[in-house]
Protein backbone atom coordinates (compact mmCIF):
# COMPACT_ATOMS: atom_id res chain seq x y z
CA UNK A 1 0.00 0.00 0.00
CA UNK A 2 1.40 3.54 -0.80
CA UNK A 3 0.70 6.65 1.65
CA UNK A 4 -2.27 7.89 -0.33
CA UNK A 5 -3.89 4.39 0.00
CA UNK A 6 -3.24 3.17 -3.65
CA UNK A 7 -1.95 -0.20 -3.99
CA UNK A 8 1.79 -0.19 -5.41
CA UNK A 9 2.22 -3.00 -8.40
CA UNK A 10 4.26 -4.18 -11.28
CA UNK A 11 2.87 -3.94 -14.81
CA UNK A 12 3.16 -7.82 -16.31
CA UNK A 13 1.79 -6.56 -19.68
CA UNK A 14 1.57 -3.35 -21.72
CA UNK A 15 4.01 -3.49 -24.30
CA UNK A 16 7.72 -1.75 -23.26
CA UNK A 17 6.16 -0.88 -19.95
CA UNK A 18 6.25 -4.48 -18.69
CA UNK A 19 7.72 -3.16 -15.07
CA UNK A 20 6.90 -0.03 -14.26
CA UNK A 21 5.73 0.91 -11.49
CA UNK A 22 2.26 1.04 -11.12
CA UNK A 23 -0.83 2.83 -8.39
CA UNK A 24 -4.12 1.44 -8.36
CA UNK A 25 -6.68 2.60 -6.16
CA UNK A 26 -9.38 0.42 -4.74
CA UNK A 27 -6.78 -2.22 -4.32
CA UNK A 28 -5.29 -4.39 -1.86
CA UNK A 29 -0.94 -5.98 -1.32
CA UNK A 30 -1.30 -9.58 -3.05
CA UNK A 31 -4.09 -8.69 -5.63
CA UNK A 32 -3.57 -8.87 -9.11
CA UNK A 33 -5.48 -6.42 -11.42
CA UNK A 34 -6.23 -5.79 -14.83
CA UNK A 35 -7.07 -2.25 -14.89
CA UNK A 36 -6.88 1.20 -17.58
CA UNK A 37 -4.35 3.58 -17.39
CA UNK A 38 -5.24 7.37 -16.58
CA UNK A 39 -1.75 9.03 -15.73
CA UNK A 40 1.30 8.18 -17.44
CA UNK A 41 4.73 9.71 -16.12
CA UNK A 42 8.21 8.66 -16.87
CA UNK A 43 9.20 5.97 -14.25
CA UNK A 44 5.19 4.82 -12.71
CA UNK A 45 1.40 5.15 -13.80
CA UNK A 46 -1.40 5.24 -12.15
CA UNK A 47 -4.31 3.06 -13.23
CA UNK A 48 -7.78 2.37 -12.49
CA UNK A 49 -8.84 -1.54 -12.20
CA UNK A 50 -11.80 -2.73 -14.30
CA UNK A 51 -11.25 -6.42 -12.76
CA UNK A 52 -9.68 -8.30 -9.96
CA UNK A 53 -8.69 -11.09 -10.99
CA UNK A 54 -7.10 -12.74 -8.21
CA UNK A 55 -8.56 -10.91 -5.01
CA UNK A 56 -6.56 -10.88 -1.43
CA UNK A 57 -8.66 -12.52 1.52
CA UNK A 58 -8.90 -9.55 3.12
CA UNK A 59 -10.91 -7.74 0.90
CA UNK A 60 -14.94 -7.15 2.00
CA UNK A 61 -17.87 -5.86 -0.37
CA UNK A 62 -18.07 -1.71 0.44
CA UNK A 63 -21.10 -0.66 2.31
CA UNK A 64 -21.60 2.34 -0.12
CA UNK A 65 -23.22 1.89 -3.65
CA UNK A 66 -20.97 4.37 -4.93
CA UNK A 67 -17.36 3.46 -3.46
CA UNK A 68 -15.46 1.34 -6.70
CA UNK A 69 -17.14 -1.97 -7.72
CA UNK A 70 -14.99 -3.82 -10.49
CA UNK A 71 -16.94 -2.88 -13.84
CA UNK A 72 -15.26 -0.93 -16.47
CA UNK A 73 -18.42 1.20 -17.13
CA UNK A 74 -18.49 2.17 -13.55
CA UNK A 75 -18.57 5.75 -11.90
CA UNK A 76 -17.09 5.78 -8.69
CA UNK A 77 -16.62 8.50 -5.59
CA UNK A 78 -13.59 9.73 -5.22
CA UNK A 79 -14.10 10.12 -1.36
CA UNK A 80 -13.64 7.23 0.64
CA UNK A 81 -11.16 5.20 -0.93
CA UNK A 82 -10.70 2.13 1.53
CA UNK A 83 -14.16 0.81 2.21
CA UNK A 84 -13.15 -2.37 0.71
CA UNK A 85 -10.72 -2.74 3.72
CA UNK A 86 -11.72 -3.56 7.09
CA UNK A 87 -11.27 -0.87 9.67
CA UNK A 88 -9.47 -3.03 12.14
CA UNK A 89 -6.81 -3.66 8.99
CA UNK A 90 -6.81 -0.22 7.83
CA UNK A 91 -5.52 1.34 11.05
CA UNK A 92 -2.74 -1.52 11.44
CA UNK A 93 -2.34 -0.17 7.61
CA UNK A 94 -2.05 3.13 8.89
CA UNK A 95 0.98 2.27 12.24
CA UNK A 96 2.59 0.51 9.41
CA UNK A 97 2.77 3.52 6.69
CA UNK A 98 3.85 6.23 9.33
CA UNK A 99 6.53 3.42 10.82
CA UNK A 100 7.71 2.76 6.36
CA UNK A 101 7.51 6.66 5.97
CA UNK A 102 9.23 8.42 8.61
CA UNK A 103 12.00 5.55 7.94
CA UNK A 104 11.88 5.92 4.40
CA UNK A 105 11.78 9.83 4.14
CA UNK A 106 12.91 10.81 7.61
CA UNK A 107 16.15 8.10 7.87
CA UNK A 108 14.64 7.06 11.47
CA UNK A 109 15.99 3.29 12.11
CA UNK A 110 15.04 2.86 15.21
CA UNK A 111 11.50 4.45 16.05
CA UNK A 112 9.26 4.03 19.33
CA UNK A 113 6.31 1.70 19.01
CA UNK A 114 3.39 3.29 17.32
CA UNK A 115 0.30 3.81 19.95
CA UNK A 116 -3.63 3.79 18.43
CA UNK A 117 -6.17 5.27 19.42
CA UNK A 118 -9.81 5.86 17.66
CA UNK A 119 -13.15 6.09 18.76
CA UNK A 120 -15.65 3.16 17.44
CA UNK A 121 -17.47 5.59 15.24
CA UNK A 122 -16.55 4.15 11.77
CA UNK A 123 -19.86 5.89 9.88
CA UNK A 124 -21.45 9.12 9.85
CA UNK A 125 -18.55 10.60 11.66
CA UNK A 126 -17.64 13.49 9.44
CA UNK A 127 -18.65 17.01 10.48
CA UNK A 128 -17.89 18.93 7.33
CA UNK A 129 -18.94 18.14 4.30
CA UNK A 130 -18.23 20.03 0.66
CA UNK A 131 -20.56 18.83 -2.24
CA UNK A 132 -19.71 20.03 -6.11
CA UNK A 133 -22.50 20.86 -8.27
CA UNK A 134 -22.52 20.42 -11.96
CA UNK A 135 -25.20 19.06 -14.48
CA UNK A 136 -26.49 16.35 -16.90
CA UNK A 137 -28.87 17.65 -19.60
CA UNK A 138 -30.99 20.03 -18.16
CA UNK A 139 -30.86 18.12 -14.42
CA UNK A 140 -29.01 19.66 -11.30
CA UNK A 141 -26.75 16.79 -10.35
CA UNK A 142 -24.57 17.35 -7.08
CA UNK A 143 -22.49 15.29 -5.21
CA UNK A 144 -18.09 14.12 -5.01
CA UNK A 145 -15.73 13.88 -7.80
CA UNK A 146 -14.72 10.89 -9.24
CA UNK A 147 -11.08 9.61 -9.39
CA UNK A 148 -8.66 11.62 -10.73
CA UNK A 149 -11.06 13.53 -12.79
CA UNK A 150 -13.65 16.86 -12.20
CA UNK A 151 -16.73 14.77 -13.28
CA UNK A 152 -19.16 14.34 -10.47
CA UNK A 153 -20.45 11.86 -9.51
CA UNK A 154 -24.38 12.02 -8.59
CA UNK A 155 -25.20 11.01 -4.65
CA UNK A 156 -27.94 10.76 -2.51
CA UNK A 157 -26.35 9.38 0.29
CA UNK A 158 -22.85 9.40 2.26
CA UNK A 159 -22.50 7.20 4.87
CA UNK A 160 -19.56 9.31 6.41
CA UNK A 161 -21.64 11.88 6.96
CA UNK A 162 -24.40 12.27 9.89
CA UNK A 163 -28.50 11.52 8.82
CA UNK A 164 -29.04 15.07 9.44
CA UNK A 165 -26.82 16.30 7.22
CA UNK A 166 -27.48 13.75 3.77
CA UNK A 167 -30.84 15.05 4.48
CA UNK A 168 -30.24 19.05 4.12
CA UNK A 169 -28.05 18.29 1.29
CA UNK A 170 -31.19 16.51 -0.47
CA UNK A 171 -33.20 19.41 0.52
CA UNK A 172 -31.02 21.66 -1.01
CA UNK A 173 -30.38 19.79 -4.35
CA UNK A 174 -34.12 20.15 -4.96
CA UNK A 175 -34.92 22.94 -4.08
CA UNK A 176 -31.44 24.46 -6.27
CA UNK A 177 -33.94 22.36 -9.10
CA UNK A 178 -36.97 24.04 -8.18
CA UNK A 179 -35.74 27.58 -7.99
CA UNK A 180 -34.09 27.39 -11.09
CA UNK A 181 -30.09 27.85 -10.16
CA UNK A 182 -27.34 26.88 -12.94
CA UNK A 183 -24.83 25.31 -11.79
CA UNK A 184 -20.99 26.11 -12.71
CA UNK A 185 -19.69 23.95 -15.59
CA UNK A 186 -16.14 23.79 -14.94
CA UNK A 187 -14.91 22.75 -18.31
CA UNK A 188 -17.09 26.10 -19.89
CA UNK A 189 -16.04 28.30 -16.92
CA UNK A 190 -19.72 29.45 -16.78
CA UNK A 191 -22.71 28.75 -14.16
CA UNK A 192 -23.48 30.43 -10.44
CA UNK A 193 -23.20 27.84 -7.78
CA UNK A 194 -20.35 25.81 -7.58
CA UNK A 195 -20.40 24.31 -4.32
CA UNK A 196 -22.35 23.18 -1.16
CA UNK A 197 -20.62 23.10 2.48
CA UNK A 198 -22.39 21.67 5.20
CA UNK A 199 -21.07 22.23 8.71
CA UNK A 200 -22.42 20.37 11.68
CA UNK A 201 -21.97 20.40 15.21
CA UNK A 202 -22.29 17.55 17.95
CA UNK A 203 -25.41 19.56 19.31
CA UNK A 204 -27.33 19.05 16.11
CA UNK A 205 -26.88 22.37 14.75
CA UNK A 206 -25.99 23.05 11.21
CA UNK A 207 -24.62 25.92 9.27
CA UNK A 208 -24.82 25.62 5.33
CA UNK A 209 -22.66 28.09 3.10
CA UNK A 210 -22.95 28.13 -1.09
CA UNK A 211 -20.27 28.68 -2.82
CA UNK A 212 -21.10 31.09 -5.85
CA UNK A 213 -19.43 32.29 -8.82
CA UNK A 214 -20.10 36.15 -7.86
CA UNK A 215 -22.82 37.69 -5.68
CA UNK A 216 -25.88 37.65 -7.16
CA UNK A 217 -28.52 35.31 -5.37
CA UNK A 218 -31.93 34.55 -7.70
CA UNK A 219 -34.52 33.97 -5.56
CA UNK A 220 -32.25 34.50 -2.56
CA UNK A 221 -35.54 35.48 -0.17
CA UNK A 222 -37.66 32.19 -1.06
CA UNK A 223 -34.44 30.27 -0.85
CA UNK A 224 -33.58 31.40 2.77
CA UNK A 225 -37.75 30.75 3.75
CA UNK A 226 -37.69 27.42 2.41
CA UNK A 227 -34.32 25.91 4.05
CA UNK A 228 -35.63 27.59 7.03
CA UNK A 229 -39.10 25.65 7.10
CA UNK A 230 -37.48 22.64 5.85
CA UNK A 231 -33.84 22.21 7.88
CA UNK A 232 -34.96 22.83 11.38
CA UNK A 233 -30.86 22.13 12.33
CA UNK A 234 -29.88 24.86 10.17
CA UNK A 235 -29.30 27.88 12.44
CA UNK A 236 -26.77 29.21 9.99
CA UNK A 237 -26.41 30.50 6.24
CA UNK A 238 -23.71 32.17 4.27
CA UNK A 239 -22.81 32.41 0.86
CA UNK A 240 -19.05 32.72 0.10
CA UNK A 241 -17.39 33.99 -3.49
CA UNK A 242 -15.12 32.22 -5.27
CA UNK A 243 -15.20 33.63 -8.83
CA UNK A 244 -11.81 31.78 -10.33
CA UNK A 245 -11.27 28.36 -11.23
CA UNK A 246 -9.22 26.90 -8.49
CA UNK A 247 -8.33 23.49 -6.42
CA UNK A 248 -9.47 25.84 -3.46
CA UNK A 249 -13.22 25.80 -3.15
CA UNK A 250 -14.05 28.74 -0.76
CA UNK A 251 -12.63 32.18 -1.75
CA UNK A 252 -11.74 35.40 0.36
CA UNK A 253 -15.41 36.67 0.58
CA UNK A 254 -17.95 35.82 2.98
CA UNK A 255 -21.87 36.96 3.12
CA UNK A 256 -23.86 36.20 6.27
CA UNK A 257 -27.32 35.55 4.92
CA UNK A 258 -29.28 33.78 7.97
CA UNK A 259 -28.99 33.09 11.61
CA UNK A 260 -26.33 32.59 13.61
CA UNK A 261 -22.75 33.80 12.92
CA UNK A 262 -20.90 31.35 14.41
CA UNK A 263 -20.98 27.13 14.83
CA UNK A 264 -21.01 26.43 18.54
CA UNK A 265 -19.14 22.87 19.23
CA UNK A 266 -18.34 21.13 22.56
CA UNK A 267 -14.82 19.71 22.74
CA UNK A 268 -12.98 18.35 25.69
CA UNK A 269 -15.40 20.37 28.03
CA UNK A 270 -14.95 23.43 26.13
CA UNK A 271 -17.36 25.68 24.13
CA UNK A 272 -16.09 26.19 21.13
CA UNK A 273 -17.52 28.93 18.65
CA UNK A 274 -16.10 28.88 14.59
CA UNK A 275 -16.59 31.09 11.83
CA UNK A 276 -17.38 29.17 8.45
CA UNK A 277 -13.95 29.45 7.11
CA UNK A 278 -12.05 28.53 10.31
CA UNK A 279 -10.83 25.17 10.30
CA UNK A 280 -11.84 22.22 13.04
CA UNK A 281 -10.86 18.56 12.99
CA UNK A 282 -13.80 16.95 10.95
CA UNK A 283 -14.39 14.15 13.71
CA UNK A 284 -15.48 15.62 16.83
CA UNK A 285 -15.28 12.83 18.73
CA UNK A 286 -12.40 11.56 17.59
CA UNK A 287 -10.43 15.19 17.74
CA UNK A 288 -11.30 15.00 21.68
CA UNK A 289 -9.47 11.84 22.24
CA UNK A 290 -6.18 13.41 19.73
CA UNK A 291 -6.53 16.99 22.08
CA UNK A 292 -6.21 14.69 25.24
CA UNK A 293 -3.57 12.72 23.97
CA UNK A 294 -1.48 15.88 23.06
CA UNK A 295 -2.14 17.68 25.99
CA UNK A 296 -0.81 14.84 27.86
CA UNK A 297 2.29 13.65 26.07
CA UNK A 298 3.36 18.05 26.77
CA UNK A 299 3.62 17.03 30.26
CA UNK A 300 3.29 21.15 31.03
CA UNK A 301 4.31 21.89 34.31
CA UNK A 302 2.96 25.39 36.30
CA UNK A 303 5.27 28.06 35.67
CA UNK A 304 5.64 26.98 31.69
CA UNK A 305 4.94 28.78 28.51
CA UNK A 306 3.01 26.84 25.54
CA UNK A 307 3.17 27.82 22.08
CA UNK A 308 0.02 27.15 20.38
CA UNK A 309 1.71 27.38 16.34
CA UNK A 310 -1.40 27.21 14.12
CA UNK A 311 -3.97 27.29 16.82
CA UNK A 312 -6.82 27.84 14.71
CA UNK A 313 -10.01 28.35 16.96
CA UNK A 314 -7.72 28.10 20.12
CA UNK A 315 -8.86 24.33 21.32
CA UNK A 316 -5.54 23.22 22.03
CA UNK A 317 -4.63 26.67 23.09
CA UNK A 318 -7.26 26.68 25.79
CA UNK A 319 -6.60 23.48 27.08
CA UNK A 320 -3.16 24.12 27.32
CA UNK A 321 -3.64 26.80 29.57
CA UNK A 322 -5.11 25.09 32.38
CA UNK A 323 -1.91 23.49 33.26
CA UNK A 324 0.39 26.33 31.88
CA UNK A 325 1.48 29.48 33.04
CA UNK A 326 0.85 31.10 29.90
CA UNK A 327 -0.03 30.61 26.60
CA UNK A 328 0.46 32.03 23.17
CA UNK A 329 -1.58 31.17 20.05
CA UNK A 330 -0.48 31.89 16.82
CA UNK A 331 -2.93 31.80 13.24
CA UNK A 332 -2.35 33.13 10.28
CA UNK A 333 -6.11 33.16 9.74
CA UNK A 334 -7.80 36.05 11.17
CA UNK A 335 -11.49 35.15 11.31
CA UNK A 336 -9.92 31.98 13.27
CA UNK A 337 -8.08 34.18 15.70
CA UNK A 338 -10.89 35.98 16.75
CA UNK A 339 -13.06 32.74 17.09
CA UNK A 340 -10.01 32.10 19.50
CA UNK A 341 -10.18 35.48 21.38
CA UNK A 342 -13.82 34.97 21.46
CA UNK A 343 -13.62 31.58 22.85
CA UNK A 344 -11.21 32.28 25.71
CA UNK A 345 -13.67 34.92 26.78
CA UNK A 346 -16.79 32.25 26.77
CA UNK A 347 -14.53 29.62 28.90
CA UNK A 348 -13.10 31.98 31.24
CA UNK A 349 -9.36 31.45 30.46
CA UNK A 350 -7.59 34.95 30.88
CA UNK A 351 -3.92 33.34 30.58
CA UNK A 352 -3.85 33.14 27.08
CA UNK A 353 -2.68 35.55 24.49
CA UNK A 354 -3.58 35.05 20.71
CA UNK A 355 -1.33 36.59 17.65
CA UNK A 356 -2.72 36.91 14.08
CA UNK A 357 0.25 36.09 11.89
CA UNK A 358 1.87 33.16 9.77
CA UNK A 359 4.06 31.39 12.05
CA UNK A 360 7.25 32.13 10.47
CA UNK A 361 7.05 35.33 11.05
CA UNK A 362 6.12 35.38 14.44
CA UNK A 363 8.98 33.20 15.41
CA UNK A 364 11.08 35.52 13.86
CA UNK A 365 10.35 38.62 16.00
CA UNK A 366 11.66 36.30 18.61
CA UNK A 367 9.35 35.65 22.18
CA UNK A 368 11.93 36.59 24.83
CA UNK A 369 10.14 39.26 26.18
CA UNK A 370 7.59 36.43 26.85
CA UNK A 371 9.63 32.95 27.93
CA UNK A 372 13.22 33.27 29.59
CA UNK A 373 14.25 30.31 29.52
CA UNK A 374 13.73 27.42 26.66
CA UNK A 375 13.61 25.07 29.48
CA UNK A 376 10.07 26.67 30.43
CA UNK A 377 9.21 26.57 27.03
CA UNK A 378 6.83 24.11 25.37
CA UNK A 379 5.72 24.01 21.37
CA UNK A 380 2.47 22.55 20.10
CA UNK A 381 2.48 22.92 16.21
CA UNK A 382 -0.24 21.45 14.28
CA UNK A 383 0.23 22.89 10.58
CA UNK A 384 -1.46 22.09 7.34
CA UNK A 385 -1.09 19.65 5.23
CA UNK A 386 1.90 21.09 3.59
CA UNK A 387 3.76 21.10 7.00
CA UNK A 388 6.08 23.77 8.45
CA UNK A 389 8.10 25.88 6.29
CA UNK A 390 11.70 25.69 6.92
CA UNK A 391 11.98 28.91 8.53
CA UNK A 392 9.50 27.28 11.25
CA UNK A 393 11.65 24.65 11.74
CA UNK A 394 15.28 26.53 11.83
CA UNK A 395 13.25 28.58 14.41
CA UNK A 396 12.18 26.36 17.11
CA UNK A 397 15.91 24.82 16.87
CA UNK A 398 17.19 28.23 17.96
CA UNK A 399 14.29 28.44 20.54
CA UNK A 400 14.81 24.81 21.86
CA UNK A 401 12.10 24.34 23.71
CA UNK A 402 12.24 21.79 26.11
CA UNK A 403 9.63 19.65 24.37
CA UNK A 404 7.53 19.49 20.55
CA UNK A 405 4.10 18.09 20.09
CA UNK A 406 3.88 18.18 16.42
CA UNK A 407 0.59 16.88 15.28
CA UNK A 408 0.13 15.95 11.71
CA UNK A 409 -2.06 15.00 8.90
CA UNK A 410 0.75 14.07 6.19
CA UNK A 411 3.22 11.60 7.37
CA UNK A 412 5.37 12.54 4.46
CA UNK A 413 5.87 16.51 5.78
CA UNK A 414 5.88 15.17 9.40
CA UNK A 415 8.83 13.00 8.33
CA UNK A 416 10.60 15.59 6.47
CA UNK A 417 10.17 18.39 9.48
CA UNK A 418 11.54 15.71 11.94
CA UNK A 419 13.87 14.70 10.39
CA UNK A 420 15.51 18.37 10.43
CA UNK A 421 14.09 18.92 13.63
CA UNK A 422 16.09 15.36 15.26
CA UNK A 423 19.50 17.51 14.86
CA UNK A 424 18.50 18.82 18.36
CA UNK A 425 15.85 16.35 19.28
CA UNK A 426 14.60 12.40 19.71
CA UNK A 427 10.85 10.71 18.87
CA UNK A 428 9.97 9.62 22.09
CA UNK A 429 6.62 8.82 21.30
CA UNK A 430 4.40 8.20 17.83
CA UNK A 431 0.82 7.92 18.34
CA UNK A 432 -1.61 7.33 14.95
CA UNK A 433 -5.41 8.75 15.60
CA UNK A 434 -8.04 7.33 13.47
CA UNK A 435 -9.72 10.56 12.52
CA UNK A 436 -10.84 9.23 8.95
CA UNK A 437 -12.02 5.91 9.27
CA UNK A 438 -12.88 4.24 5.89
CA UNK A 439 -10.09 6.37 3.99
CA UNK A 440 -6.13 6.36 3.89
CA UNK A 441 -5.99 9.92 5.48
CA UNK A 442 -3.37 9.46 8.80
CA UNK A 443 -3.33 11.58 11.93
CA UNK A 444 -0.28 11.83 14.14
CA UNK A 445 1.14 13.08 16.91
CA UNK A 446 4.84 12.91 17.15
CA UNK A 447 6.22 13.62 20.64
CA UNK A 448 9.99 15.25 20.71
CA UNK A 449 12.12 15.60 23.83
CA UNK A 450 15.27 17.53 23.78
CA UNK A 451 18.32 15.48 23.50
CA UNK A 452 20.80 15.16 26.61
CA UNK A 453 23.74 17.38 25.56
Amino acid sequence: LALQGDGVGRITAAGNEKGKVAFVPYTLPGETIRAEKIIEKKTYGRWLPEEIVRSSPDRIKPSCPYHFQPDPKGIWCGGCNWQHFPVEKQREAKKRLVSETLGRLGGFADLPEIDLIYVDDRWRYRNNVQIAFGSRGDTIISGFRAPDSHEIVDIDDCLLQSSASVRIFNNIRQTARVLGFTPYERHKDRGWLKHLLIRSSETGNVLVILVTRNARFPEQKKFLQLIASQCPEVVSIYQNLQPVTSKVITGPQWIHLWGEIKLEENLCGLRLNYSPGAFFQVNTKAASLLYQKAIQEAEIEPGMTVLDLYCGVGGLTLMAAQYAEQVIGVDEFSPAIADAKDNARENGVANVTFFTSPVEEFLRQGISSVCSSSESLIAILDPPRAGCRSEVIDRLLSLAPRRIIYVSCDPATLARDLKVLSVKYQVSTLTVVDLFPQTAHIETIARLDKKEA
